[in-house]
């Protein structure tokens, strides 16, 4: 059975009490473009991407991580 946990820029993780594991459905991905900046730094700290001070724009948040996947 899966267990909703949270909900995160890639997806709903649940908690699959068969398997012990946690899952996620990517199926409520957003497109990185269509996230707001927190968002963007939410995506960036769960896949540890680290964004520079210097980079603050929406543009070149989406750029960065784009180039690091």
């Amino acid at each position: 059975m899966l267990k909703p946990i949270r909900k995160t820029p890639n997806g709903t993780e649940y908690w699959d009490t068969k398997k012990k594991l946690v899952v996620i459905s990517k199926e409520e991905a957003k497109p990185l473009k269509d996230m707001t900046v927190p968002q963007l730094k939410q995506y960036a700290a769960d896949h540890k991407i680290e964004i520079p001070a210097e980079v603050t724009k929406k543009e070149d948040i989406v750029q960065l991580l784009s180039d690091a996947q």
